[in-house]
This record gives C-alpha cells, structure tokens and sequence, in this order.
C-alpha cells in the first residue's frame, strides 16, 4: 500500500535536480563504468530501461554504448520527465513498484540511487527483474545515517537485506561493496553470456 503523500514527497524532495543542474555527476559515472564492464565481455543490448531516470543523462550514456539500442527512461517526478524529453532523451512517468511494460521486455534494467525511494522494495525489485529479458543492475544505500535523514528515502536495508531481494529463482546475483552503498547485478541463467564474474 502506497504511504499516504509519497509521491508528493518524491516530488518535493527531488525537483531541485529536474533543471539539469546535474546533467552530470557521480550516478552517471556508474552507467558508463557498468558499460565498460559490459563491452569489455562482448554484451551488448537492443534495449535498456532506466528506472529513476531523473533528467536522462544515463539514457545518453547508453545510447552512446550501444549503437542503435532502444533506451526508455522513467521516473516517478513528472518534472524530471518533461526535462528529459526536452533534451532528446525518451522518458515517461512511470511507478517502479508497477512498471507499465510486459514481462522480459529490455535486454537491461539499470537502476541507480533509486531502491532506496521504494516504500515496498521488494515489490520494486520484483518488477525489475520481471521485466528485465537479461540483468538488472542496481545501487542502494546501505541504510546510513544520511539517508535515513532523507525524508524522499522509505527503504534501510544492510548488505544481507538488499541481496535477499534480489535471491529470486532464475537469477544469478553478483554485489560489491562501494563506499557507502551496494552495487548488485543480477543476470538471468537462461542468458548465455562470456561476460566474466563482476564482483
């Protein structure tokens, strides 16, 4: 069940970002360093969901890596949509906890400094890996100090916590351990891949 006022404090709590004032920062090094991973064992996608997309600059990151792929962007905060599409970038409105797409859709569900937003994260996870036809990759906070002082962050959760969302049958969870957050990646084992152990 939706918290009462959530999406209005989504809105509230991000909308200073929706002007481009981060067209670029640390979020976006993630997308490309993930890229490089995923380039360097040959994986290449047709199609890529960005979910918190904020005001796009992942979807370009993506574009650019993968020539002629298909990069839809979606984020709760209307605000970062209009932003997005003012740039070029496709984006939609859209509820992580209920993505409006069909099963295995995209080759790739990217997910950065966003489960951490989620009022039922297993829920969110759940959907991502529902639609995703090959990986999810996601970033969480490990439920520090400074998140929990976030009013925009509904979700706390330790190390053992976030992967026991991801323990779904059909997939493979690799993590790491970044400063103050998790970065995991989940891939389907009917994806035959050469891309070697992330972690």
């Amino acid at each position: 069940m939706t918290p009462p006022n959530y999406v209005e404090v989504q809105r509230s709590c991000n909308t200073a970002h929706s002007d481009g004032a981060i067209e670029k920062d640390g979020d976006s090094d993630v997308a490309l360093d993930l890229v490089g991973w995923l380039e360097e064992g040959g994986g290449a996608f047709d199609s890529v969901l960005v979910v918190g997309c904020r005001s796009g600059y992942e979807i370009d990151a993506f574009r650019g890596a993968f020539s002629g792929a298909a990069v839809l962007g979606v984020d709760l905060v209307p605000e970062f949509v209009r932003y997005a599409n003012s740039r070029g970038r496709c984006a939609l409105v859209a509820d992580m906890h209920a993505l409006p797409f069909g099963d295995r859709l995209f080759d790739l569900v990217y997910c950065c400094a966003t489960l951490e937003h989620a009022h039922d994260a297993h829920l969110a996870v759940g959907e991502m890996l529902r639609v995703a036809n090959r990986a999810v990759f996601c970033t969480a906070d490990l439920g520090t100090d400074s998140s929990k002082r976030n009013p925009s962050h509904f979700t706390f959760l330790d190390e053992p916590e976030w992967l026991a969302l991801f323990d779904r049958p059909g997939w493979t969870v690799e993590h790491k351990i970044v400063e103050e957050s998790v970065h995991l990646f989940a891939r389907r084992h009917s994806w035959n891949t050469s891309i070697p152990k992330w972690s």
